[in-house]
């Protein structure tokens, strides 16, 4: 069993004030962003160095922090779905039994189209690892954003 998070981030953020960021970005950061649980794939991260100007169109900021949620719910025995902004009327399903299941199902009709399990603590770790991840990107690129409430949802 295996979960994999990988994102890159391909917004400029370097000249972005917290206000700005809270206020007219609404806390988006854009990039490309893949979920990888065992031998299925959600999304798309290259593995190579981005071009100037290349656009993602993945919020990270969205995946993380529903992550997150949805890890604290799944520990609490609660199931946990996460509406997927960018695969259009698919939603991830969190739940809890002896291991973490995640399910790819249709929005509409529930009709699931794979279903997974990781052990919770890989879930955990890796969750919390790409998060750590994230806040130390975003404190090299503009340590202003920490401050920022979006960023804060990123607390666990």
């Amino acid at each position: 069993m295996m979960i994999s998070i990988k994102w890159i981030i391909t917004d400029d953020l370097s000249s972005v004030s917290v206000e700005e960021f809270e206020n007219e970005w609404n806390g988006i950061i854009e990039g490309y962003f893949e979920l990888i649980v065992n031998e299925q794939r959600v999304g798309f991260c290259p593995n190579r160095e981005i071009k100037k100007g290349e656009d993602g169109l993945e919020d990270i900021m969205f995946w993380l922090i529903e992550f997150n949620r949805g890890l604290k719910e799944v520990k609490k025995g609660e199931v946990y779905e996460m509406r997927l902004l960018t695969r259009n009327l698919y939603k991830l399903i969190l739940k809890k039994g002896e291991k973490v299941e995640l399910q790819y199902a249709k929005e509409d009709t529930n009709q699931i189209d794979w279903k997974e399990e990781v052990e919770m603590q890989e879930f955990e770790q890796e969750i919390f690892r790409n998060i750590e991840k994230f806040k130390n990107e975003i404190q090299c690129i503009n340590p202003n954003l920490l401050n920022s409430k979006w960023i804060k949802k990123l607390e666990y």
